[in-house]
């Protein structure tokens, strides 16, 4: 039980920090909306101070920047030891039909994603975590979104160990599954601890084969 509630703890812990570190780019970018050529300073910033992030960005309404055509989503990734900055949007990749954009500018709150295949930046399984961007008025212009990727969590799942061959799972709130170790047993009938993670609407399992505990 205990390690499941360290688990629990981690993961809390980090998706407080990326909650925290958008909703501080969102604000910082508002604030230079007229200047979007330094964009990439404080989208930079977050990245080097959260290294669980792997990519972040700003993506705009469309022809908000009527200059910048349609789309305009400046964004820095994490590259080894460095960075890449990169201005995204096009037929190919419109990001305005994307989860991560839609929600947040419709619900006007922040939000996490469904887990998806991100074959732009990163080309792993990633989660996003997005809010409205907003001007000085309070109008939602566009979102600040930042990345993380599944690897972390499937590898947090595989340490808890109550019992031989027992690992963790991680489900959504509608029953989809998010993360467990890389390779685990097929289980009949198992034993399962389940608690809910945060607000997040995601429950933990730890799944036991009933031949570890009897």
């Amino acid at each position: 039980e205990s390690e499941m509630a360290l688990a629990r703890q981690k993961i809390e812990s980090v998706m407080t920090t990326v909650e925290t570190a958008t909703e501080n780019l969102s604000w910082t970018a508002g604030l230079i909306l007229e200047s979007p050529e330094y964009f990439f300073i404080p989208i930079r910033r977050m990245m080097e101070t959260n290294d669980i992030i792997m990519d972040a960005a700003l993506a705009f309404t469309d022809g908000f920047y009527p200059e910048r055509g349609k789309w305009f989503e400046p964004l820095v990734a994490r590259r080894g030891d460095g960075f890449e900055e990169m201005v995204l949007g096009s037929e190919s990749h419109d990001y305005m039909t994307a989860e991560w954009f839609t929600k947040p500018i419709l619900t006007g709150k922040g939000s996490w994603s469904e887990p998806y295949f991100d074959d732009i930046a990163g080309m792993t399984t990633v989660i996003t975590y997005s809010v409205p961007l907003k001007d000085t008025t309070g109008a939602i212009v566009g979102v600040a979104a930042a990345d993380i990727t599944m690897e972390w969590l499937n590898a947090l799942m595989g340490q808890i160990q109550l019992y031989p061959d027992s690992y963790g799972t991680i489900v959504n709130g509608n029953g989809t599954l998010l993360a467990s170790p890389p390779e685990t047993l097929k289980v009949a009938n198992p034993l399962r601890y389940t608690s809910s993670v945060g607000d997040t609407g995601w429950s933990m399992s730890v799944v036991i084969p009933q031949e570890s505990v009897f």
